[in-house]
């Protein structure tokens, strides 16, 4: 009972007296026990055990443990705060034309031009000036038999108001080659009963000589007059008809 006693007191010497010292390396741990009563002590590396002690030593660290489960997900963290607006990119290169449409529908047909089936006659019974609604709309001028017994003159508006009422009745700008014509018809049977196209401002007959190029319409005759423009400018307009 003694020699345990005092195995044990010499071991809890050891122990409270800091001799629990690994080696340099840290990786094992030196211990002599005595063979007679097993009390233990702990050396350094440069210390050596007694005859009647034995060398003893085993690893600081023991062997790697097994992973530990997995831990539960944490609470999801707040939404952080917007971030500021990034500076504007640079323009992009422009794409590419793209490629050419479809050709589309035809469109629907437009108006029947003015024809001279649908003209109004202008009975031709004195001397006038005819009106530009005459010459473009009506177009059509007759001198019935008997109605009148001299000679006729017709004078035709000037350049200038048959252009700008030309423009209004088609809206589109008059230009110069446009044409416009009248067909006068005379019915009278007594000889030398005729009537004639007389020029209005800026308005030039550009016949022949002879009665068949004439601006007189004979007895019993009809005449067809093409006018043709030729000046479009502002205070200069002409225009040019012709016996056709």
């Amino acid at each position: 009972m003694k020699k345990v006693l005092t195995a044990i007191l010499i071991t809890t010497t050891v122990a409270l007296g800091g001799a629990w010292v690994t080696s340099a390396s840290g990786e094992q741990i030196r211990a002599c026990v005595n063979k007679s009563t097993r009390a233990t002590k702990i050396v350094t590396r440069n210390q050596k055990c007694d005859k009647s002690e034995k060398l003893v030593s085993w690893g600081a660290s023991g062997a790697t443990g097994a992973t530990g489960a997995t831990g539960a997900t944490g609470a999801a963290g707040a939404t952080g705060a917007a971030g500021a607006t990034g500076a504007t990119g640079a323009t992009g290169a422009t794409g590419a034309t793209g490629a050419t449409g479809a050709t589309g529908a035809r469109g629907s047909a437009g108006a029947a031009g003015a024809t001279f089936q649908a003209a109004t006659a202008v009975a031709v019974t004195a001397d006038a000036t005819l009106t530009t609604d005459e010459v473009l709309t009506s177009r059509l001028f007759v001198r019935a038999d008997g109605a009148v017994a001299s000679d006729v003159y017709l004078t035709t508006p000037t350049a200038a108001e048959l252009i700008a009422a030309l423009t209004t009745k088609r809206g589109v700008t008059t230009a110069v080659g446009d044409t416009f014509e009248i067909i006068c018809i005379n019915n009278e049977t007594t000889t030398n009963e005729n009537f004639d196209i007389a020029n209005g401002t800026g308005v030039t007959f550009g016949g022949a000589t002879g009665s068949n190029y004439s601006e007189t319409v004979v007895n019993e005759t009809v005449a067809r007059f093409i006018f043709v423009v030729t000046n479009v400018t502002a205070s200069s307009e002409a225009i040019v008809f012709y016996r056709a």
